[in-house]
């Protein structure tokens, strides 16, 4: 079986919960089935927010040592965690000699081949801004809307809060507060919302929705790249509840 390998930190939290979510999509009868996995949390990683709005210095250079590590460790194959910086997954592929997932990519085909063809995006701004969804989904004729300026500061404070929460802190503020931005008027007329960012879905895993009646169906890209790794190392996939 090929070795996975992760770059992790981009944050902590979301590349520790894709890990998690890894392990809960293969199709493992034990611990000899799993992937053989190699995670690197570089937490010093330059904030690729700040660059892309100009305030920082370019993460390119530390993310292609972090995967030349991985590389160097046994990786075969490597995947990134993290939506905002596969803005800059082709300049990283061009200097790495494994394969590089495309979380973007994966999105896109899963939302395809489910026939979503409009839907609603909860992301960090610089995603927006950069369009980083955008051209991929033009390929598969899917349509996207963004939340209002006042739902995306919530948007972006709940992702900040997630960076920044403990391990023990109660997640149930936060999930409802997810929940609220879901359902909120901005998607309407979509067919389902996009965690495009890999810190929300962090709290929506730890959330227990069960006192919600009904709520707009939910896709998770930290999900969608655990799912398509899976696939691309093993061949098959289980499906958690």
């Amino acid at each position: 079986m090929k070795t996975l390998g992760i770059i992790g930190g981009l944050g902590p939290l979301a590349g520790a919960h894709f890990y998690e979510r890894l392990v809960h999509f293969t199709p493992a009868a034990g611990d000899a089935g799993h992937i053989p996995t190699i995670l690197i949390s570089d937490p010093a990683i330059p904030s690729r927010i700040l660059h892309l709005t100009g305030r920082g210095p370019s993460p390119v250079p530390q993310l292609v040592s972090v995967a030349e590590r991985l590389i160097q460790a046994g990786a075969d194959i490597v995947a990134m965690p993290s939506t905002t910086t596969s803005y800059y997954c082709d300049e990283i592929q061009t200097q790495i000699s494994v394969p590089l997932i495309s979380l973007i990519g994966a999105v896109r085909d899963t939302l395809s081949r489910c026939g979503i063809r409009n839907v609603g995006i909860l992301a960090t701004t610089p995603t927006r801004t950069h369009r980083i969804y955008e051209a991929s989904f033009r390929e598969r004729d899917i349509r996207w809307v963004y939340p209002d300026d006042a739902s995306q500061r919530r948007v972006m404070d709940l992702i900040t809060a997630v960076k920044g929460m403990a391990p023990t802190e109660d997640a149930r503020n936060l999930g409802s507060e997810l929940h609220a931005l879901i359902a909120g008027s901005w998607a309407d007329g979509t067919d389902a919302v996009l965690l495009g960012c890999t810190e929300l879905p962090v709290i929506w895993n730890r959330w227990d929705p069960r006192n919600i009646s009904e709520t707009r169906f939910v896709f998770s890209a930290t999900d969608i790249l655990a799912e398509t790794t899976v696939s691309l190392v093993v061949g098959h996939v289980v499906r958690p509840l």
